[in-house]
């Protein structure tokens, strides 16, 4: 269900624990899932350097994007998620890896969205939700009478990494269930259905059960901050808006009530980080402002 990204990071350290549980000789479950829940810390740290480096590319000072990473940090479900052998936090790592090569401006940055677009479909292979998106503003990116040779080249570089691991991809899962489009969720892949959507949009924003902003309630104080977006930066607005909704639409459809059976809504967490991006418009001047911020920090 997971791709092969997870088998990549996770075998080392399932070794790793059985070797441990054979020299102690206690049950090897113990050593394997007290590596396992170390796994996420270096894509959290990963994550967060990434989450820096995309606020300060869209002329953030320094110290307000280290006061973001800090918040992000420890008064979100990022650090809860941080913490467990769920791979939200990896998959978060990878999309921000993607977003802050977008604001590269190199005129090869393509190769790397792919790259990070490549290994986030290699964790979790519904992301491939969100190539049409990339692949729409690879086309489109630059001014307008821009030849369509240069746009071709854009999409090429864009598939330089997703052809060859979706090639993988397609032959790991024909080789397990002798068909190349399934990945092991069976039927689960085809369970959307407007009921669901009915059932799971206002509970998945409001709920205390499973809505992200009661677990996440700072957003209040970011969510704004779309509203201030800087002409020049009006570009990766849009493609972070159009991962947002598609994201967050794709999860509602979906049959999972609880939002992945955890703590909050774990289906959410990679969206996490991007909601958090307008942070760095938001103006911190006024004592009103930061008695707010200061409120929903606690």
């Amino acid at each position: 269900q997971y791709g092969l990204g997870l088998v990549v990071i996770f075998l080392p350290l399932v070794i790793s624990g059985k070797v441990m549980a054979s020299l102690v000789q206690i049950d090897q479950r113990i050593p394997i899932d007290f590596l396992l829940s170390f796994y996420n810390v270096p894509f959290a740290i990963l994550g967060l350097w990434f989450f820096r480096s995309i606020l300060l590319r869209l002329q953030s000072t320094p110290e307000k994007a280290n006061l973001a990473v800090i918040l992000l940090a420890i008064t979100t479900a990022y650090w809860k998620y941080t913490t467990t052998d769920f791979s939200e936090i990896t998959q978060t790592a990878f999309l921000l890896g993607a977003l802050n090569a977008f604001l590269d401006p190199s005129p090869k940055k393509w190769r790397k969205i792919s790259f990070w677009c490549a290994l986030l479909v290699a964790i979790k292979i519904v992301f491939v939700l969100l190539l049409p998106i990339f692949a729409a503003f690879a086309w489109l990116e630059g001014r307008k009478g821009i030849v369509a040779k240069a746009r071709f080249s854009r999409l090429f570089d864009f598939c330089i990494f997703l052809i060859p691991v979706g090639f993988l991809l397609a032959s790991a899962n024909y080789l397990r269930f002798g068909n190349p489009l399934e990945t092991g969720y069976g039927s689960e892949a085809s369970s959307f259905s407007w009921a669901f959507f009915q059932r799971d949009w206002f509970d998945y924003l409001f709920s205390t059960q499973r809505g992200i902003i009661p677990f996440n309630p700072i957003l209040l104080f970011t969510l704004p901050g779309w509203f201030f977006v800087p002409l020049k930066h009006r570009s990766f607005a849009r493609l972070c808006i159009g991962i947002l909704i598609t994201w967050f639409l794709a999860m509602c459809f979906w049959k999972s009530i609880q939002g992945g059976w955890c703590w909050g809504n774990r289906l959410l967490v990679p969206i996490l980080p991007i909601l958090f991006i307008p942070f760095a418009f938001v103006k911190i001047r006024s004592i009103a402002s930061k008695v707010i911020l200061f409120f929903l920090t606690l």
